[in-house]
């Protein structure tokens, strides 16, 4: 009975802001006497209730130990825990490792996730994720060699804001003091990454994808491909863009640039993918192919 009354108490806590001894002994038919050393026993496990004193005085929860004041379902936890399932072999911050196993104790034993995630595939990005996590909480610079979209190697000073998981990449925002804008780097081009000097961060950051190449317009682009290409095209643009769906093959409508990464993105699908229109993009797209080829030579 005592422990069903321990969770009742904090689960109040967390609904509420303050709430007299009286009204616990009450609600559980028990003394204040016996309140005050379940209070006494939550301390001790660590969970930090505050007494206050006066007419309105009672029990409460200290304001940063209560992060919301809605309660969470099982299956809530079990999404969040889905969310970083696996990230555990990138973010071994101490700090998020024992958040999650703060969210693993609240879950029933018996209760199984229908879901996974696995990011172990990136094991090998963990030291530079580790080094750049580090790097943005201290408010530190971070230099390191790039590989831009085209292949050229540059030296680049950012000052690091958000790591970002996009699509099947890790990408690094920050703002590029040499372009002085906000850029988007993607982690496995780095090379050489190492922390400077300190600096004091900038007010509205514009945090998530920073990238992409050319003016940012975007064009219908029509394309069939063989269902081996299908789901290549459904994870990056979504189930909405297939127009036709056959037992062979596909159609769908993509909402892409006309420039050279486009060309480069779709090209991955290889034979298995024809651009039908607009002209203008096909024509570019073929003369971009025309040029890989030109360097087998």
């Amino acid at each position: 009975m005592q422990t069903y009354r321990l969770i009742t108490i904090v689960m109040m806590l967390l609904a509420q802001d303050t709430i007299s001894a009286q009204t616990f002994a009450e609600l559980f038919h028990v003394t204040k006497r016996t309140i005050m050393r379940d209070m006494d026993h939550l301390s001790s496990a660590h969970i930090p209730v505050v007494a206050t004193r006066g007419v309105n005085g009672g029990f409460r929860l200290l304001d940063t130990y209560k992060f919301d004041k809605r309660l969470l379902t099982v299956e809530d936890l079990q999404n969040i825990l889905t969310a970083v399932q696996g990230l555990d072999a990138l973010l071994v911050d101490p700090d998020v490792a024992a958040t999650l196993t703060k969210v693993s104790g609240l879950l029933p034993s018996d209760q199984t996730g229908s879901l996974a995630i696995d990011f172990n595939g990136a094991k090998n990005l963990a030291q530079v994720v580790q080094t750049l996590q580090q790097a943005i909480r201290d408010h530190h610079l971070v230099a390191f060699g790039y590989y831009d979209r085209n292949g050229v190697a540059t030296s680049r000073l950012v000052e690091p804001y958000q790591l970002l998981w996009r699509n099947t990449s890790w990408y690094l925002v920050g703002y590029a003091t040499e372009r002085q804008a906000y850029r988007t780097f993607r982690l496995s081009r780095m090379t050489t990454l190492k922390p400077e000097a300190s600096f004091t961060p900038r007010t509205n950051v514009p945090l998530g994808w920073q990238g992409g190449g050319g003016n940012g317009e975007r064009v219908a682009v029509h394309v069939t491909g063989l269902q081996a290409c299908r789901s290549f095209v459904v994870e990056h643009f979504g189930q909405q863009v297939i127009t036709a769906n056959r037992e062979a093959d596909f159609d769908a409508v993509l909402p892409v640039g006309d420039n050279a990464d486009t060309y480069r993105f779709l090209a991955q699908c290889g034979i298995n993918l024809k651009v039908i229109g607009p002209t203008s993009f096909r024509e570019g797209y073929r003369d971009y192919l025309k040029q890989m080829w030109a360097q087998q030579d």
